[in-house]
């Protein structure tokens, strides 16, 4: 397994990719409505895919929620194609469970859960950057821990009777990194992110 697909293998599991390990080895299936998410998935995983497929229709999945909530009156125009991307049992994998067992960032990791998951609050000139784990793989807890391995700071704005101040943060599933911890994201994986250049709320140069 090459480093740029052991990339998007850690990136999946902290998104929420599901383990298979009925097999001899260890093995992803990916959810999402998103089907060139998952095609830009596939082209990184390269060989290690065996399928990119619907998984199910718009029409389905209303089927299947009207099922489980037949209190809730749910159309197929509200919801949205599943598609399903697998791989091929690799040894690689078998060191996963979950996101939780992700121990290593790198450049492109950290850039994709920026991308997918980051989105800024406060000023330009004091901003703090908020990875929402909430929906994906991998607990807040677990994530502020990886990046603290980095020397990367977490914490939320707080304002004290001497001005500002940043404390560790206590909002389940949201790591908040400060103004330094943005600039340790520089300074250890060199990405550059310019919040008063944002229209998204997250840019990664």
């Amino acid at each position: 397994m090459s480093d740029d697909q052991l990339d998007a293998v850690r990136f999946l599991l902290l998104d929420g990719a599901n383990v298979d390990a009925d097999g001899s080895h260890h093995a992803l299936a990916a959810y999402s409505t998103d089907v060139e998410f998952l095609k830009a998935a596939a082209a990184r995983l390269g060989d290690l895919v065996t399928s990119l497929r619907l998984e199910a229709t718009a029409a389905e999945q209303a089927e299947h929620l009207v099922a489980k909530y037949p209190d809730m009156d749910i159309t197929a125009e509200q919801c949205s194609d599943l598609y399903a991307l697998r791989t091929m049992p690799h040894p690689r994998l078998d060191a996963y469970e979950g996101g939780d067992d992700v121990t290593e960032l790198t450049p492109n990791v950290v850039a994709w859960l920026i991308e997918f998951h980051g989105g800024y609050h406060g000023s330009a000139i004091l901003p703090s950057l908020h990875l929402d784990t909430r929906d994906t793989g991998v607990s807040g807890d677990h994530l502020r821990c990886l990046l603290h391995d980095y020397g990367i700071q977490t914490g939320r704005l707080t304002e004290g009777d001497d001005g500002p101040f940043f404390v560790p943060s206590h909002r389940e599933g949201v790591v908040s990194v400060p103004k330094k911890g943005i600039d340790q994201l520089r300074d250890v994986f060199g990405i550059d992110i310019t919040p008063a250049e944002d229209q998204r709320n997250h840019v990664v140069a």
